[in-house]
């Protein structure tokens, strides 16, 4: 699907792009005929934005400076989504600094290259090739943290951040860690375990995602050697613990948590972008465990 960023003072353009589009058989995701009346219109734009293959990002003087296109296409490029930039009517000097990397197509002028634009958008939406679960995965949890660090004014890094990805799958009473991910060196392992027990559904935030089924934040205190219910090393640094439901609705598969150890960490999990990404992350998860 290609997901299409735009200003509604351009929405005749666009009007023009589906409609050749569609001769192409391209599906396309415009907002004004894609948003059910009564949805969250910000949920259901990141969710097309997820599902797309290609972004175009159509850059023209009513789109210039647009807060709401610049979220667009930087979720877009942390999600890995190729972003394709259409200058319609925009000098080229005020192009993105990010965006002017890109490879762009100018439609300014009457001559435009239509055919060279489908066939970029082909030849992304072939070489999309089925991955396994477990790349998927660990791709969903890579661009999400890229967009946590983006949250702050002064934008991290996964790595100079300390923040780490774990997905828990729930196995009759116990959360056991399947998958882990982290750029330094960290102490918790496959294999992690945490009881769900009267002790860990109080103090562990993991545990309290699964059983309340929403998104916990928790900063951390030192557990003892010996904690009733945690099988498996904690890391001494750990300071913060943002974790999701694995889940949809009542039915819960799991859990998905991003760690900190350090101050900048524990400033970009407390954010509210922090949030709204992992508590997608852990419906995406769910719905590639279910399939």
């Amino acid at each position: 699907m290609v997901f299409i960023s735009y200003s509604e003072d351009d929405i005749f353009f666009v009007d023009l792009i589906r409609t050749k589009f569609e001769k192409e058989q391209i599906p396309v995701w415009v907002d004004q005929t894609n948003i059910k009346p009564g949805s969250d219109w910000s949920d259901e734009i990141q969710f097309a934005i997820g599902d797309s293959k290609v972004m175009l990002v159509i850059l023209s003087p009513s789109s210039y400076g647009s807060t709401y296109i610049t979220y667009e296409w930087s979720f877009a490029l942390g999600k890995n989504i190729c972003v394709i930039p259409i200058l319609f009517g925009l000098d080229e000097s005020l192009i993105h600094p990010r965006l002017s990397k890109l490879q762009y197509l100018s439609f300014t002028k009457a001559n435009r290259p239509w055919g060279e634009l489908i066939n970029q958008i082909r030849l992304q939406m072939n070489s999309s090739k089925h991955k396994g679960d477990g790349e998927l995965v660990k791709e969903l949890i890579e661009s999400s943290l890229r967009i946590v660090c983006q949250a702050m004014s002064t934008p991290s890094t996964p790595s100079l951040a300390r923040l780490r990805a774990f997905t828990f799958i729930k196995d009759g009473d116990k959360l056991v860690c399947n998958k882990f991910w982290a750029p330094n060196k960290t102490e918790e392992k496959e294999g992690l375990v945490f009881e769900i027990n009267d002790t860990t559904k109080n103090k562990i935030a993991v545990v309290r995602a699964a059983l309340e089924r929403q998104v916990i934040a928790a900063e951390v205190e030192p557990l003892p050697p010996s904690f009733e219910g945690i099988h498996g090393n904690i890391d001494k640094d750990l300071c913060f613990v943002l974790a999701a439901p694995i889940g949809s609705g009542k039915e819960v598969l799991g859990t998905v948590d991003f760690d900190a150890s350090n101050e900048i960490g524990k400033q970009l999990l407390s954010t509210e972008v922090a949030r709204t990404v992992l508590f997608e992350l852990g419906q995406h998860i769910y719905m590639i465990l279910k399939d």
